[in-house]
């Protein structure tokens, strides 16, 4: 059935490392890209949390 005598089970053996590596580093630039969107969301909440603080100072400084 499969070439140079290999059964199902040889088959699948040889063909699943492969295909798990794959889906490990798709999994990993996922994670790496999820964590840079939320990296970014963080980043632009402080910089409006420190531009409303620089606001409040200046209207209790008038």
């Amino acid at each position: 059935m499969f070439k140079d005598g290999l059964s199902i089970h040889q088959f699948i053996a040889m063909s699943m490392p492969d295909h798990a590596m794959e889906r490990e580093m798709q999994m990993l630039m996922m994670k790496d890209t999820t964590m840079t969107c939320e990296q970014d969301q963080l980043q632009a909440i402080r910089m409006a949390t420190l531009s409303k603080q620089r606001d409040w100072r200046n209207v209790w400084l008038r």
